[in-house]
C-alpha cells in the first residue's frame, strides 16, 4: 500500500470507510481491496488513478456491495438511488416523531388540541418526501463536484435545497392554516397512538430488516 501515490491512497482509505459502512466483513474487504491494487499500481505507472480506472469510491462500492459478504444477515443494502425505500423511511421517521408529540400534546392538554388532522399528517409525510429530495441533491452534488461535470454542484445544490424548504413551510404556514378546522379534526387520542405505532413499526422494519435508512442518516462519502 505504501507504492500508492497519495491520491490512490485516500480512494483506497475512502473505499475501506464505505464498505465497512455497509458492514462488510473487514476480510471481503482486504479481498476486495488485494484484488485491485496491483491494476491501480499499473495505471499509476501510466499517470492513471484509481478514480479513473475505477470510478469514485462510492461507485466502486456499489458495485461491490452485491458480491462481498456482510457482517449481518444476507440481505444486500439497497444503493441511495432506488429512492421509494428511502422516501418511505423519511416519511415514517417524520411521521412517528409527529403523532408521538401529538399524542404527548393530547396527554397534557386533552380537547384543547385542535387543528392535527389528517391533512397535518399528510403534510407531515410530504416532508420526509422533501428531506429526501434535500439529501439526494446534496450527494449528487458532490459526485458531480468529484466528477467536475457540473460548475458550482453545491451552490446549485444549496439553491434547489433552499426552494425545497420554502415551498414545504409556505405549505404548513400559509395553507395549513386556511383549511377549516371541519374538515381536518384532530384524531382521537388512541387513534393517533396507533399511527404512531405503526409508522414506528414500518421505520423500524426497513432500518433493522431491509437496512434502509431514512435520509436523515443519509451520509455524503
Amino acid at each position: 500500500m505504501s507504492e500508492l501515490n497519495n491520491k490512490n491512497t485516500d480512494w483506497v482509505y475512502k473505499v475501506r470507510k464505505n464498505l465497512a459502512s455497509h458492514d462488510v466483513t473487514a476480510e471481503a474487504i482486504d479481498a476486495i481491496i488485494d484484488e485491485v491494487t496491483p491494476e491501480i499500481l499499473e495505471g499509476q505507472v501510466r499517470g492513471e488513478l484509481a478514480s479513473k480506472l475505477f470510478g469514485t469510491p462510492v461507485e466502486f462500492t456499489n458495485q461491490k456491495l452485491g458480491k462481498a459478504p456482510r457482517k449481518s444477515g444476507e440481505f444486500t443494502p439497497k444503493v441511495y438511488e432506488q429512492r421509494t425505500p428511502y422516501v418511505l423511511a423519511s416519511n415514517f421517521f417524520i411521521i412517528t416523531t409527529f403523532m408521538f408529540a401529538l399524542a404527548c400534546l393530547q396527554t397534557f392538554n386533552g380537547k384543547d388540541v385542535k387543528g392535527y388532522g389528517p391533512i397535518t399528517v399528510l403534510a407531515m409525510a410530504i416532508g420526509g418526501a422533501v428531506i429526501f429530495r434535500m439529501s439526494h441533491v446534496l450527494i449528487t452534488a458532490v459526485e458531480d463536484g468529484k466528477k467536475g461535470d457540473v460548475k458550482f454542484p453545491r451552490l446549485k445544490a444549496l439553491g434547489k435545497i433552499a426552494l425545497l424548504v420554502i415551498a414545504w413551510i409556505a405549505f404548513i404556514f400559509i395553507v395549513l392554516p386556511i383549511i377549516p378546522a371541519s374538515i381536518n379534526q384532530t384524531l382521537p387520542f388512541i387513534v393517533n397512538v396507533v399511527i404512531t405505532a405503526i409508522a414506528a413499526g414500518a421505520w423500524v422494519f426497513l432500518a433493522k430488516v431491509k437496512n434502509v435508512r431514512s435520509s436523515f442518516a443519509a451520509r455524503v462519502k
